[in-house]
């Protein structure tokens, strides 16, 4: 049986492997520090690896907060997290690249549960970043007055 017109398919389809979907096991992590005017302190680029594809977990997203909350001795805190996946159907391709405007890929991430990534085109699979942006922690100092009342039968003073 000749099968040499099987292999020349396996050979001509892999060209084509970019264009079709697959499984997010890591992602890019950028981490942007700002300061109090809004402007771009600093910026660390990383990698995150997934422990289960196409999901941030929950505890993985705080760990990479908590570990993100302090550079070169200042505390900041978080400000905001997006995602940017690119989740754009192979046969809409042609559309996408005449016409980018009518694409957006970036979400802004509005609470710390997992986060589900959609499967992307392979060509387009390092182009996914999670994004989180830090602010410099401001010590919060508590000026509320205390409010002591004193109960005229007893004497006693109560705090409130």
């Amino acid at each position: 049986m000749d099968t040499k017109w099987i292999e020349e398919f396996e050979e001509l389809e892999e060209t084509y492997n970019i264009f079709y979907f697959d499984n997010i096991s890591n992602i890019k992590l950028n981490l942007i520090y700002v300061d109090e005017n809004n402007s771009i302190e600093h910026l660390k680029k990383d990698n995150l690896t997934l422990s289960e594809n196409n999901k941030i977990l929950q505890n993985e997203l705080i760990e990479v907060i908590i570990r993100g909350k302090n550079l070169n001795d200042k505390k900041f805190t978080l400000d905001k997290i997006w995602l940017y996946n690119i989740t754009i159907e192979p046969e809409n391709l042609d559309m996408f690249i005449k016409n980018t405007e009518n694409y957006d890929f970036l979400n802004k991430i509005t609470n710390l549960n997992d986060i589900n990534i959609g499967n992307t085109i392979n060509m387009f699979k390092d182009l996914n970043t999670l994004i989180i942006m830090f602010k410099p922690y401001k010590n919060k100092n508590n000026t509320t007055k205390k409010i002591r009342l004193v109960d005229k039968k007893t004497k006693k003073t109560k705090s409130k």
